[in-house]
């Protein structure tokens, strides 16, 4: 099995293998993040919070999560 990693800018990582996750999705106004909306992430599995600052994209994890 094969696992992509993939940078969505300051503390947020998309993982990509048999499942999706979602580290940090700080999505909305972040320069560095190649999505420009949560609604452009098809998939999360599991989306994980480090902790609850705007910048590490808290209300982000909550609108994918809800999908």
């Amino acid at each position: 099995m094969s696992v992509k990693i993939t940078w969505l800018g300051h503390a947020a990582f998309k993982i990509e293998g048999s499942k999706v996750v979602l580290i940090d999705p700080w999505i909305t106004e972040n320069p560095s993040s190649p999505y420009k909306s949560p609604d452009e992430i098809e998939r999360a599995d599991v989306v994980i919070i480090t902790h609850s600052h705007g910048d590490h994209g808290f209300d982000d994890a909550v609108r994918i999560a809800k999908r």
